[in-house]
């Protein structure tokens, strides 16, 4: 029986660190110590690996994606790209990091990120939210605000930055080059830009400082990220996203070359939000499937 107030994130549940590791011969998240194979790389690349986070944030070496051999399966293990399952709520009334993305073969969930026999997505997920609040919450959908098609609204655009580490290892930029980029193109189209720094993880848990609550309020035309869950929530606020690097928003957010040269903007209809959510909830999972094994395929481990 999964429990909301139980924080199942915990190092203790699995003994992975941040950083490149071999699976072995389990799916099981877990170093030996805890009932799994998971190992850390020592340099020789396996069948199949896994990538826990931006491991530079521990001081743990970091290896690009892109130098990963093409023979070698990996999966990346972050935090889930409908990031409202993480925020406080009767499904989560700690902010316990409970809910996680594993993706194959990428950061976030492309249209052609493989699918596996047994693979589900939102009634696996409601079921557990479901069970979390004792049947109050049945559905995702009862948990990310206010809904509407994406249209633009006025002339304001919300840049949404991500940490510094991300444009350091993944692009080898600055974030101070990336808003002043993205200022100098926006302001000469005639949008007037605002910034949403990343909050602190305790701060963005809070009800009050969620992206979606400011697209809504301060009613924005559309926002721009890069390497961001930020999109995703955007789009489900109705508010287009232009994207670029590695985004979870596929063909719902506006890539940004499309943007540059043509001005036009992707505008996702709620039930084109929900065709790609779905998508992405293939592949969220809770902590404790992790843990069993059962992430892969549905079957405990």
């Amino acid at each position: 029986m999964l429990a909301a107030n139980k924080n199942y994130g915990q190092k203790i549940y699995h003994g992975v660190q941040f950083g490149l590791h071999n699976f072995g011969n389990s799916w099981r998240m877990q170093t030996p110590e805890y009932g799994g194979t998971v190992t850390p790389w020592e340099g020789k690349w396996s069948d199949r690996m896994l990538m826990f986070g931006n491991c530079w944030v521990k001081g743990t070496p970091w290896t690009d994606p892109k130098l990963i051999p093409p023979t070698t399966r990996w999966f990346y293990f972050d935090n889930p790209q409908l990031p409202h399952l993480l925020y406080r709520g009767e499904w989560n009334p700690k902010g316990y990091k409970n809910w996680c993305r594993i993706v194959e073969g990428n950061t976030a969930t492309q249209t052609a990120t493989p699918i596996r026999p047994g693979q589900t997505g939102s009634a696996r997920i409601n079921r557990q939210l479901a069970e979390v609040t004792d049947g109050n919450i049945t559905h995702w959908k009862q948990i990310v605000g206010e809904r509407r098609d994406c249209t633009l609204r006025g002339d304001v655009v919300m840049l949404c930055p991500p940490s510094e580490g991300v444009f350091k290892h993944y692009y080898q930029t600055t974030k101070a080059l990336w808003i002043n980029r993205w200022r100098r193109l926006l302001e000469d189209r005639g949008f007037r830009v605002i910034i949403r720094n990343k909050p602190r993880r305790e701060d963005r848990e809070q009800h009050s400082n969620r992206l979606y609550q400011k697209l809504h309020k301060q009613g924005v035309a559309f926002t721009v990220s890069i390497h961001s869950v930020s999109a995703i929530e955007s789009i489900l606020a109705g508010v287009p996203a232009v994207v670029e690097g590695r985004h979870p928003a596929d063909n719902l957010g506006t890539p940004m070359m499309q943007f540059l040269k043509t001005g036009e903007i992707n505008k996702p209809t709620v039930q084109e939000q929900n065709i790609w959510i779905e998508r992405l909830l293939m592949d969220t999972f809770h902590k404790s499937e992790c843990y069993n094994g059962s992430w892969y395929d549905g079957v405990k481990k």
